[in-house]
């Protein structure tokens, strides 16, 4: 402000002045003034451009644009959202090599791949107008490589192929198997190789081991842990979920009925004794709480 009175004052004064004096004073000043314009000027764009490459709040959560992968005409394959958390792939592939198409999977799915072992013939798939989600995807792979003997068997980030017919591979799989909580079993892809721990329910041990090996696979595993009354099994998702709800269903028989064998007595003068400390009438077998029934041969009351 200060500097802006001497200037003006210097006007002034310079107004008394020859003429010739008052042009150049004159003269100055409109460059001076020229030269203000031009810098705001300046400053006015690029105050409107710092602005314009600022992100607008909507967008951010915007999902990003879809995204065409360039490929090979014979081996090929792309992502329907590159940054999506759980991507859609399409499937154009023909006659492609099996290294080929599990490097491709690995890279979209952001696995890690171990292929120490590289299955037999190719693998042609050509679905390009759907999208299909890991897990979906996953299963279409695992389709096509258990036909050939191989499983891809995912562990975290890892993604591994294990040949069916080396000795001891149920055993492979079960220690590289990812561990699943039951409950959780729906949240993999059908053919997703997982383990999973089950309690045994009203199922003995020895049961366990003879009947729930009927459900696995050539390369799958039942480990029987008696003193927990658990089981380990190694399967794919969707039989380790058809093997929970068996063993839900033994629970739930277990916690419902119960059978008591009697030896030295009969189950009607056992019930005439016991029918009054449970609150029931003489000759009555059930009340809102409990239900009583007898075995034909009078050994048994449940």
């Amino acid at each position: 402000m200060a500097d802006f009175l001497v200037w003006f004052s210097s006007l002034s004064q310079a107004a008394r002045q020859p003429s010739a004096r008052l042009r150049a004073t004159r003269l100055l000043a409109t460059r001076v003034l020229a030269t203000l314009g031009v810098a705001l000027a300046l400053a006015v764009g690029h105050s409107a451009s710092a602005q314009s490459d600022m992100p607008v709040g909507p967008n951010e959560n915007m999902a990003p644009a879809s995204s065409t992968v360039a490929r090979d005409t014979v081996v090929s394959g792309e992502t329907a959202a590159a940054k999506d958390a759980d991507p859609e792939l399409r499937f154009t592939f023909s006659g492609a090599d099996w290294s080929t198409v599990m490097n491709w999977f690995a890279e979209q799915a952001e696995l890690s791949l171990q292929l120490d072992v590289v299955p037999s013939g190719t693998f042609t798939f050509n679905d390009p107008k759907r999208g299909y989600k890991l897990n979906d995807a996953l299963d279409i792979l695992n389709l096509s490589l258990l036909k050939r003997g191989y499983v891809a068997v995912r562990r975290g980030r890892l993604l591994q192929i294990i040949d069916l017919e080396v000795e001891n591979s149920d055993k492979l799989i079960s220690e590289i198997a990812e561990l699943v909580s039951a409950d959780k079993l729906e949240q993999r892809g059908r053919s997703d190789i997982v383990s999973s721990v089950f309690p045994l329910g009203s199922m003995t041990p020895d049961a366990a081991r003879e009947e729930l090996a009927q459900l696995v696979g050539p390369w799958g595993r039942v480990v029987v842990l008696e003193s927990a009354r658990q089981v380990k099994v190694t399967e794919s998702a969707e039989k380790l979920i058809s093997i929970r709800d068996v063993l839900k269903a033994t629970v739930a028989a277990d916690t419902e009925v119960t059978e008591l064998q009697l030896k030295n007595r009969g189950a009607g003068e056992i019930l005439e004794i016991a029918r009054p400390l449970l609150g029931l009438e003489p000759g009555q077998n059930a009340n809102d709480q409990l239900r009583i029934s007898v075995g034909l041969l009078d050994d048994r009351i449940y």
